[in-house]
C-alpha cells in the first residue's frame, strides 16, 4: 500500500493516523515498521505508541531491526519477507483480501 505524502497526511496526528488510515481505511491486521519509524504530526507517534494501539485495536506490530536485509534468515525479529505475498495476507484482514486481489487484477 502506498499513501501520497501530502499536506493532509502530514497534518494527521498519530492518533488520527492509526484510527483513520491504518484501522479505518486499510483495516490492517498487522503493521511492519523500520527501526527508526515515527509517524503523525511532528513525528509524535512512536513504535511503543503503535504497539499499544495495536494491542488495543487488534493489529500486530512487527519492528524490523536496523540490520534487516529483507529475508527472515537475516533477521530473527522478522517472520516473513516484506515483499512477499504472505505479508500482504498478514497485513490485510480476510474481508479485504478479496478486494485487494480484485484491485491488483
Amino acid at each position: 500500500m502506498v499513501l501520497r505524502f501530502d499536506a493532509g497526511l502530514a497534518g494527521l496526528s498519530a492518533e488520527r493516523f492509526v484510527s483513520d488510515i491504518l484501522v479505518g481505511r486499510f483495516a490492517v491486521a498487522g503493521v511492519a515498521i523500520g527501526f527508526d519509524f515515527h509517524f503523525g504530526l511532528n513525528r509524535a507517534g512512536s513504535p511503543d505508541y503503535l504497539a499499544a494501539q495495536g494491542a488495543r485495536l487488534g493489529f500486530r506490530l512487527v519492528e524490523l531491526s536496523r540490520d534487516f536485509k529483507g529475508t527472515p534468515e537475516e533477521d530473527e525479529l522478522v517472520e516473513i519477507t516484506p515483499k512477499s505475498v504472505r505479508l500482504r495476507k498478514v497485513l490485510l484482514k480476510e474481508s479485504d483480501r478479496k478486494k485487494y486481489a480484485r484491485q491488483q487484477g
